[in-house]
Protein backbone atom coordinates (compact mmCIF):
# COMPACT_ATOMS: atom_id res chain seq x y z
CA UNK A 1 0.00 0.00 0.00
CA UNK A 2 1.15 3.67 -1.44
CA UNK A 3 1.98 6.51 1.48
CA UNK A 4 0.03 9.77 0.42
CA UNK A 5 2.04 13.08 2.04
CA UNK A 6 0.35 15.98 1.97
CA UNK A 7 2.49 19.27 1.12
CA UNK A 8 2.08 21.79 3.30
CA UNK A 9 2.85 24.23 0.28
CA UNK A 10 -1.21 25.17 -0.41
CA UNK A 11 -0.69 26.80 3.16
CA UNK A 12 2.68 28.43 2.11
CA UNK A 13 3.12 31.32 3.23
CA UNK A 14 0.90 31.35 5.98
CA UNK A 15 2.61 31.38 9.49
CA UNK A 16 4.59 28.50 10.81
CA UNK A 17 2.36 28.40 13.77
CA UNK A 18 -0.95 28.15 11.70
CA UNK A 19 0.67 25.00 9.66
CA UNK A 20 1.22 23.44 12.93
CA UNK A 21 -2.94 24.57 13.72
CA UNK A 22 -3.44 22.69 10.41
CA UNK A 23 -1.54 19.88 10.82
CA UNK A 24 -2.65 19.18 14.34
CA UNK A 25 -6.22 19.68 13.55
CA UNK A 26 -6.54 17.33 10.91
CA UNK A 27 -4.47 14.28 12.33
CA UNK A 28 -7.48 12.35 13.44
CA UNK A 29 -9.84 13.70 10.86
CA UNK A 30 -11.36 10.78 8.01
CA UNK A 31 -9.53 12.96 5.10
CA UNK A 32 -6.58 12.89 6.78
CA UNK A 33 -3.03 12.10 5.03
CA UNK A 34 -0.99 9.47 5.67
CA UNK A 35 1.93 12.04 5.96
CA UNK A 36 2.55 15.44 5.45
CA UNK A 37 5.80 17.10 3.20
CA UNK A 38 7.82 19.37 5.28
CA UNK A 39 9.28 22.44 3.48
CA UNK A 40 12.51 23.32 4.85
CA UNK A 41 12.44 27.27 3.54
CA UNK A 42 11.41 30.13 4.43
CA UNK A 43 9.52 30.86 8.08
CA UNK A 44 9.28 26.43 7.63
CA UNK A 45 12.90 26.36 7.75
CA UNK A 46 14.25 23.21 9.99
CA UNK A 47 17.05 25.62 11.01
CA UNK A 48 14.77 26.89 13.54
CA UNK A 49 15.47 25.98 16.61
CA UNK A 50 11.68 26.24 17.42
CA UNK A 51 10.22 24.60 13.95
CA UNK A 52 12.43 21.38 14.31
CA UNK A 53 11.32 21.15 18.35
CA UNK A 54 6.94 21.25 17.19
CA UNK A 55 7.71 18.68 14.13
CA UNK A 56 9.90 16.12 16.55
CA UNK A 57 6.93 16.15 18.78
CA UNK A 58 4.28 15.77 16.06
CA UNK A 59 6.72 12.68 15.02
CA UNK A 60 6.56 11.30 18.57
CA UNK A 61 2.99 11.90 18.86
CA UNK A 62 2.60 9.00 15.58
CA UNK A 63 2.79 11.77 12.80
CA UNK A 64 5.02 11.09 9.63
CA UNK A 65 6.81 13.33 7.54
CA UNK A 66 8.44 13.53 3.64
CA UNK A 67 10.63 16.50 3.41
CA UNK A 68 11.45 18.84 0.68
CA UNK A 69 15.17 20.53 0.96
CA UNK A 70 15.43 24.56 0.58
CA UNK A 71 14.18 25.05 -2.93
CA UNK A 72 14.45 28.71 -3.57
CA UNK A 73 18.51 29.13 -3.68
CA UNK A 74 20.26 25.74 -5.28
CA UNK A 75 23.34 27.76 -6.12
CA UNK A 76 25.23 24.53 -5.81
CA UNK A 77 27.16 25.04 -8.84
CA UNK A 78 27.69 28.91 -8.42
CA UNK A 79 31.10 30.44 -9.60
CA UNK A 80 31.42 32.19 -6.54
CA UNK A 81 33.36 29.53 -4.00
CA UNK A 82 31.82 31.32 -0.61
CA UNK A 83 28.46 31.50 -2.24
CA UNK A 84 28.71 27.53 -3.63
CA UNK A 85 30.08 26.33 -0.39
CA UNK A 86 27.13 28.19 1.08
CA UNK A 87 24.21 26.69 -0.58
CA UNK A 88 25.83 22.87 -0.54
CA UNK A 89 26.49 23.53 3.40
CA UNK A 90 22.28 24.84 3.77
CA UNK A 91 21.59 21.82 1.59
CA UNK A 92 23.78 19.40 4.25
CA UNK A 93 22.20 21.54 7.20
CA UNK A 94 18.78 20.50 6.04
CA UNK A 95 19.67 16.60 5.80
CA UNK A 96 21.14 16.61 9.16
CA UNK A 97 17.86 18.32 10.79
CA UNK A 98 15.57 16.22 8.59
CA UNK A 99 17.33 12.96 9.97
CA UNK A 100 16.26 13.30 13.08
CA UNK A 101 12.57 12.97 12.01
CA UNK A 102 13.29 9.77 10.04
CA UNK A 103 10.98 11.26 7.01
CA UNK A 104 9.93 8.43 4.23
CA UNK A 105 11.44 10.42 1.80
CA UNK A 106 13.73 13.68 1.82
CA UNK A 107 13.67 15.36 -1.78
CA UNK A 108 15.89 17.58 -3.28
CA UNK A 109 16.01 19.77 -6.48
CA UNK A 110 19.18 19.59 -9.07
CA UNK A 111 21.07 23.17 -9.07
CA UNK A 112 20.76 26.30 -10.92
CA UNK A 113 22.77 26.60 -14.45
CA UNK A 114 24.92 30.00 -13.51
CA UNK A 115 24.36 32.78 -16.23
CA UNK A 116 26.75 32.38 -19.04
CA UNK A 117 27.44 28.24 -18.19
CA UNK A 118 25.94 25.39 -20.50
CA UNK A 119 24.69 22.24 -18.82
CA UNK A 120 27.39 20.05 -20.73
CA UNK A 121 30.26 22.19 -18.84
CA UNK A 122 28.64 21.52 -15.98
CA UNK A 123 27.62 18.14 -15.79
CA UNK A 124 30.70 15.93 -14.59
CA UNK A 125 31.28 19.18 -11.63
CA UNK A 126 27.04 18.37 -10.24
CA UNK A 127 27.65 14.30 -10.87
CA UNK A 128 30.60 15.22 -8.22
CA UNK A 129 27.80 17.25 -5.67
CA UNK A 130 25.15 14.81 -6.12
CA UNK A 131 27.30 11.75 -5.07
CA UNK A 132 28.18 14.07 -2.52
CA UNK A 133 25.31 15.03 -1.18
CA UNK A 134 24.13 11.12 -1.57
CA UNK A 135 27.51 9.92 0.33
CA UNK A 136 26.50 12.49 2.76
CA UNK A 137 23.19 11.68 3.18
CA UNK A 138 23.56 8.08 3.56
CA UNK A 139 25.86 8.79 6.64
CA UNK A 140 22.92 9.69 8.55
CA UNK A 141 20.60 6.92 7.17
CA UNK A 142 18.69 9.24 5.45
CA UNK A 143 17.22 8.53 1.83
CA UNK A 144 17.17 11.19 -0.63
CA UNK A 145 15.96 11.65 -3.79
CA UNK A 146 16.58 14.40 -7.10
CA UNK A 147 13.50 15.57 -8.07
CA UNK A 148 13.03 16.20 -12.16
CA UNK A 149 12.73 19.94 -12.29
CA UNK A 150 10.65 22.70 -14.48
CA UNK A 151 11.93 22.65 -17.96
CA UNK A 152 12.96 26.75 -19.39
CA UNK A 153 14.02 27.64 -16.47
CA UNK A 154 17.94 27.34 -16.00
CA UNK A 155 18.24 24.48 -14.42
CA UNK A 156 19.94 21.23 -14.65
CA UNK A 157 17.83 17.75 -14.75
CA UNK A 158 14.74 18.58 -16.69
CA UNK A 159 14.50 15.68 -19.01
CA UNK A 160 14.43 11.90 -19.46
CA UNK A 161 17.59 12.05 -21.11
CA UNK A 162 20.09 14.07 -18.62
CA UNK A 163 19.14 11.35 -15.80
CA UNK A 164 19.75 8.50 -17.98
CA UNK A 165 23.39 9.82 -19.41
CA UNK A 166 23.77 10.61 -15.31
CA UNK A 167 23.41 6.86 -14.56
CA UNK A 168 25.57 5.65 -17.21
CA UNK A 169 28.51 7.98 -16.53
CA UNK A 170 28.35 7.34 -12.39
CA UNK A 171 26.47 3.85 -12.30
CA UNK A 172 24.83 5.89 -9.33
CA UNK A 173 21.95 4.55 -7.04
CA UNK A 174 20.40 7.76 -6.50
CA UNK A 175 16.91 7.93 -6.94
CA UNK A 176 14.48 10.31 -8.65
CA UNK A 177 11.83 11.83 -7.28
CA UNK A 178 9.48 12.03 -10.64
CA UNK A 179 7.61 15.67 -10.45
CA UNK A 180 4.68 14.90 -12.97
CA UNK A 181 4.11 18.14 -13.34
CA UNK A 182 7.07 19.57 -14.26
CA UNK A 183 7.46 16.49 -17.01
CA UNK A 184 3.76 17.75 -18.49
CA UNK A 185 5.18 21.34 -18.75
CA UNK A 186 7.98 19.59 -21.13
CA UNK A 187 5.77 17.12 -22.42
CA UNK A 188 7.85 14.10 -21.24
CA UNK A 189 5.77 12.05 -18.57
CA UNK A 190 5.45 9.41 -21.01
CA UNK A 191 9.36 9.53 -21.72
CA UNK A 192 10.05 9.81 -17.71
CA UNK A 193 7.95 6.29 -16.89
CA UNK A 194 9.04 4.31 -20.07
CA UNK A 195 12.65 5.09 -18.89
CA UNK A 196 13.04 5.84 -15.54
CA UNK A 197 10.04 3.98 -14.01
CA UNK A 198 12.52 1.59 -11.82
CA UNK A 199 14.70 4.35 -10.84
CA UNK A 200 11.62 6.48 -9.26
CA UNK A 201 11.64 6.18 -5.46
CA UNK A 202 8.88 9.33 -4.81
CA UNK A 203 6.35 10.93 -6.60
CA UNK A 204 5.35 14.52 -6.37
CA UNK A 205 1.90 14.74 -7.74
CA UNK A 206 -0.05 18.11 -8.75
CA UNK A 207 -1.33 19.06 -12.14
CA UNK A 208 -0.97 21.95 -15.23
CA UNK A 209 -2.07 22.77 -18.32
CA UNK A 210 1.26 21.79 -20.02
CA UNK A 211 2.57 25.45 -19.73
CA UNK A 212 2.71 26.55 -16.42
CA UNK A 213 3.88 25.07 -13.12
CA UNK A 214 0.58 26.02 -11.91
CA UNK A 215 0.05 23.14 -8.91
CA UNK A 216 -3.61 22.74 -9.42
CA UNK A 217 -5.77 20.01 -8.07
CA UNK A 218 -5.70 16.60 -9.72
CA UNK A 219 -7.93 16.45 -12.76
CA UNK A 220 -8.05 20.17 -13.61
CA UNK A 221 -4.91 20.07 -15.78
CA UNK A 222 -3.89 18.26 -18.78
CA UNK A 223 -2.15 15.23 -17.08
CA UNK A 224 -3.17 11.66 -18.09
CA UNK A 225 -3.22 10.51 -13.98
CA UNK A 226 -4.80 6.64 -14.55
CA UNK A 227 -1.59 6.39 -17.14
CA UNK A 228 0.61 7.69 -14.54
CA UNK A 229 -0.69 5.83 -11.56
CA UNK A 230 -1.19 2.28 -13.67
CA UNK A 231 2.54 2.52 -14.95
CA UNK A 232 3.49 3.30 -11.29
CA UNK A 233 1.30 0.12 -10.15
CA UNK A 234 2.98 -1.92 -12.84
CA UNK A 235 6.00 -1.42 -12.24
CA UNK A 236 5.44 -2.25 -8.47
CA UNK A 237 6.06 1.27 -7.54
CA UNK A 238 6.17 1.31 -3.06
CA UNK A 239 7.78 4.68 -2.98
CA UNK A 240 5.30 7.89 -1.09
CA UNK A 241 2.96 10.19 -3.26
CA UNK A 242 3.71 13.49 -1.87
CA UNK A 243 0.80 15.57 -3.51
CA UNK A 244 1.33 19.39 -3.81
CA UNK A 245 -1.21 21.20 -5.12
CA UNK A 246 -2.16 24.79 -4.17
CA UNK A 247 -5.76 24.65 -4.94
CA UNK A 248 -7.78 21.85 -2.94
CA UNK A 249 -5.44 19.66 -1.64
CA UNK A 250 -7.94 17.62 -0.07
CA UNK A 251 -9.62 16.80 -3.06
CA UNK A 252 -7.17 15.93 -4.76
CA UNK A 253 -6.08 13.32 -1.88
CA UNK A 254 -9.50 12.09 -2.19
CA UNK A 255 -9.02 11.55 -5.83
CA UNK A 256 -5.65 9.78 -5.56
CA UNK A 257 -6.79 7.54 -3.30
CA UNK A 258 -9.59 6.62 -5.48
CA UNK A 259 -6.90 6.25 -8.16
CA UNK A 260 -5.04 3.83 -5.93
CA UNK A 261 -7.14 1.86 -5.04
CA UNK A 262 -8.99 1.04 -8.03
CA UNK A 263 -8.23 -2.47 -9.71
CA UNK A 264 -6.29 -3.16 -12.86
Amino acid sequence: MNIISLSILYLWPKPFNYVLKEISNKIDCENAPDAWDILDEGAYSLAKKYNLIQYRRLKESGVNFTVHAPFLVTDYLNPNYTTRRKSISRLKSSIENAAQLSPLAYVFHPTTVPKGYSRDTLKVEHYHFLEEIMDFSRSLGLTVFLENHVPGMGHMFTDPEEFIEFYKRTGSSLGLAFDVGHANIGSSVKRFLDLLVDRIGAVHVHDNDGTSDSHKMIGSGTVNWKYVISKLRTSNFRGPYIIECVQQPFTSLQILRNLLSCKP
